[in-house]
């Protein structure tokens, strides 16, 4: 039987509902269901989704693999990038659900391109009032690179290694792995009529303290092995005092300034642990390296 052409690849931890949406979708998919399949990972945690997944009639070819423990978003990808047969891959998060033409619009636009190339689809976030806010980008760059709805070759993605694993919990994998495709010549086009519909409120404003400390902690360590992207990830150590600040007066304004407060509490958190070790290393004091 002939690789799919492209392999959906979707790393998912306890959303069971959303993921059975998701499989709706992409049976009603106008790529036909010989040329996709689709590639799931539940991270540690399986609220019994793997088992409605395989256990569905559908038509394309579906894989599960399950990971012995909850390891990150950047492993569980790479553990289904592995497992994947398809030319390209076209990364779709648990709680994201594409569009019917989708599939198709990824593809007909990566066989189209001149070499290889990153696609990065919109988005719509739908929250849980029913409110909604969308993102449909003209142009891109490495930054724009997201597990949501962006599609790249297979063998661009291996050619860099996948994603960094040595990222921990929640944050930046997606932008480190845009700028080491980068690096290898992989170019960066907007893909507006590939949609999808989140189903939450944009990360980015919703105010979860705990995935924005995590953002801010994996910036640091990126920008300590890339330092060219200290600027770009915002984590010059006098820029996050500076706001520090300042932040707190404009809390007022609510889930978006909380949500950049936690991201420079991470990013002071990180570069503090990191002065701390480097000190026990200097004096050779408890838990300094022998």
């Amino acid at each position: 039987m002939d690789a799919p052409w492209v392999s959906v690849i979707t790393a998912t931890i306890g959303r069971r509902a959303a993921m059975l949406r998701k499989l709706d979708a992409l049976r009603s998919q106008t790529l036909p269901p010989e040329r996709f399949e689709w590639v799931v990972v539940a991270d540690g945690d399986d609220d019994g989704t793997l088992a409605a997944i395989a256990a569905a009639d559908v038509p394309f070819g579906v894989r599960t693999l399950r990971l012995p423990r909850r390891s990150g978003a950047a492993t569980a990808r790479n553990a289904a990038a592995a497992a994947a047969w398809g030319r390209v891959l076209l990364f779709s998060d648990d709680d994201c659900v594409p569009d019917d033409d989708n599939l198709e619009r990824h593809w007909r636009a990566q066989a189209a391109a001149p070499g290889p190339t990153a696609m990065v689809g919109s988005l719509t976030f739908v929250a849980e009032n029913g409110r909604t806010t969308s993102s449909r980008p003209r142009r891109v760059g490495y930054w724009n690179l997201n597990g949501a709805n962006a599609s790249l070759p297979a063998a661009a993605f291996a050619a860099v290694g996948g994603f960094d694993e040595d990222l921990a919990a929640y944050g930046g994998e997606d932008v480190l792995l845009g700028y080491e495709l980068r690096r290898q010549g992989v170019r960066f086009r907007a893909l507006p009529e590939a949609h999808a519909r989140h189903l939450g409120r944009d990360p980015a404003a919703s105010g979860d303290a705990a995935k924005a400390r995590s953002a801010g902690r994996n910036a640091v360590r990126i920008a300590r092995r890339r330092p060219e992207l200290r600027d770009r990830l915002g984590v010059r150590p006098a820029l996050l005092r500076a706001k520090r600040v300042v932040l707190p007066w404009f809390a007022w304004l609510g889930a978006r300034v909380a949500g950049d407060l936690a991201y420079v509490d991470g990013a002071l958190d990180e570069l503090r642990g990191a002065a701390a070790a480097s000190d026990r290393e200097r004096s050779g004091g408890p838990g300094a390296p022998r």
